[in-house]
């Protein structure tokens, strides 16, 4: 009477083993070395103990169930599981669609963001400030009213009545150019009324410009001038910077995507092994690609290190972001009791509290606080002014005198003779 004619066989394994793809992937799960009481996990003839927030719950799950975990390694996790050489896999795998075909998954029990390391923001040289003060498209318009006012001074001259040739264009565009940069001119003595209502025009105009340009320059001086962050896919993919990483698995979630941004964010992925990632990082003119996790720490490589991790900015928008699953094969019968204790589990937070305890454990904490707080700029103390902070005011000077000298050789060697030939014929 007291026997069950059904019973649930999945409740008590006997020891039996499941197989389980997966390997170390930090911080998600480690192989550690045995400790007592704790369930048989075995590998190439060792026994191990598992860490890690998916290691605690195949530990768990083993536990539970009486049953030993055997490790399948080799041809990754996803190849294992779907050749059926493993009953289920386990350790950062997304929710990916191609995947989901094939394979069933378990429930979602954590997000998962995937960002950049890219480079850091260089400081701009000071001598750039100098066209810094207006955008391009003022500098045209501002343009465009010069060649305005000159065309008007012309045609005022030309429909004079004394003197209609007098001026030049270049003798126009001169004085014109005196009055923008606030400097005297002979436009408005002896001349015609309209002459000097559009002077006085064009010189209140001059001063307000002036004066608008010079708060600006001013503010830009205050504080150091930076190249634009890369914070969002979009910058990424305008900047044309590869994201790379040491798998591919970084860029399944993109490969269905139609959105132009997307589209060039995965043509833009590279792969590299691990001394060319090494490499990469010390020279940091790239971009890596890494998760931030549901706790908010990130996954790093450990080509990320204390030594270049200074030389990146982490960007504030994810690229992309997933939910972190179990897959395994469609007929594996305990799926059903794995989401159980993924469900009580999450519930507890049992995860979250074990992803903050190996993060401190197994990563450099230096190198997770710079870069979350990378965006923090030094602060901007006060120092002597240095030749770069008036070079931008030098080569204003040096074009100048460029111009000038260029226009002096013109005037010896074509003017000059034809002035002495007009001297001549005159005598």
């Amino acid at each position: 009477m007291g026997h069950q004619l059904f019973p649930d066989k999945t409740l008590d394994w006997m020891g039996k083993a499941i197989r389980v793809a997966t390997f170390d992937i930090n911080p998600h799960i480690f192989m550690v070395e045995p400790e007592i009481e704790t369930p048989v996990i075995k590998y190439d003839n060792q026994a191990y103990s598992l860490n890690g927030p998916n290691g605690i719950l195949l530990m768990e799950f083993a536990r539970r169930h009486n049953c030993s975990i055997e490790l399948i390694v080799g041809n990754g996790i996803l190849g294992n599981v779907a050749e059926r050489r493993a009953d289920v896999g386990v350790g950062a795998l997304s929710s990916w669609y191609h995947c989901y075909q094939y394979l069933a998954f378990s429930f979602a029990y954590e997000r998962g963001g995937v960002a950049c390391l890219v480079p850091k923001p260089k400081q701009l040289p000071r001598w750039k400030e100098i066209a810094m003060g207006f955008t391009r498209s003022v500098y045209v318009a501002i343009f465009v009213a010069f060649c305005c006012i000159v065309a008007c001074y012309i045609l005022i001259v030309r429909f004079a009545i004394q003197g209609p040739m007098e001026r030049s264009v270049v003798w126009h565009a001169l004085n014109v150019l005196a009055i923008y940069l606030l400097q005297s001119t002979s436009i408005v003595r002896n001349r015609s009324a309209s002459e000097s209502l559009l002077s006085v025009a064009v010189l209140f105009f001059s001063m307000n410009l002036a004066t608008i340009y010079l708060g600006k320059y001013a503010s830009l001086r205050t504080i150091p001038m930076f190249e634009q962050a890369i914070d969002t896919k979009e910058s990424l993919a305008q900047s044309g910077i590869p994201w790379i990483q040491a798998h591919e698995a970084w860029s399944y979630s993109l490969r269905l995507s139609k959105n132009p941004t997307e589209v060039n964010l995965l043509s833009n992925f590279r792969v590299y092994p691990l001394p060319t990632l090494r490499q990469m990082a010390d020279e940091g003119n790239s971009a890596f690609a890494l998760a931030r996790l549901h706790n908010g720490h990130l996954m790093l490589g450990d080509w990320i290190n204390a030594d270049n991790i200074r030389k990146y900015h982490l960007m504030r928008n994810d690229l992309y972001f997933e939910h972190e699953v179990a897959m395994a094969t469609k007929t594996w019968p305990l799926m059903e009791r794995f989401n159980e204790l993924l469900g009580q589990a999450t519930e507890a937070s049992l995860l979250l509290l074990k992803e903050y305890q190996n993060i401190n454990q197994y990563n450099d904490y230096y190198v997770q606080m710079v870069a979350l707080n990378s965006h923090i700029r030094e602060p901007n103390e006060p120092k002597a002014l240095a030749v770069e902070d008036v070079l931008g005011g030098l080569i204003v000077l040096g074009f100048g005198l460029l111009c000038a000298f260029v226009n002096f050789i013109v005037e010896i060697w074509v003017l000059c003779p034809s002035k002495t030939d007009l001297v001549k014929d005159n005598e």
